[in-house]
């Protein structure tokens, strides 16, 4: 009996961890096109165009990811679109 409470109790921690972590970044951006071209901070990857600077930050904040905003603007040269 011990021995399943304690696996039920590391169950419920790793749970609970990613529900935490996204918890943080209940960040609620308009439906407003106002594209930013963003690119990773390190230089490392490929630019994507954001529907506005908050739906970056979200991504930002939801992925751990660093993006920052090279223009305003679409990125144009194919890059994929990211609106939520």
């Amino acid at each position: 009996m011990r021995v399943a409470i304690i696996i039920f109790a590391i169950l419920a921690v790793v749970c609970a961890l990613p529900a935490e972590k996204n918890a943080k970044c209940k960040q609620v951006c308009t439906a407003d096109y106002t594209p930013v071209c963003g690119v990773p901070k390190d230089g490392k990857g490929s630019t994507i165009t954001f529907g506005n600077s908050c739906v970056m930050e979200k991504v930002n904040c939801e992925s751990n990811k660093d993006y920052i905003v090279k223009s305003q603007g679409e990125c144009g040269d194919k890059s994929p679109v990211r609106l939520s």
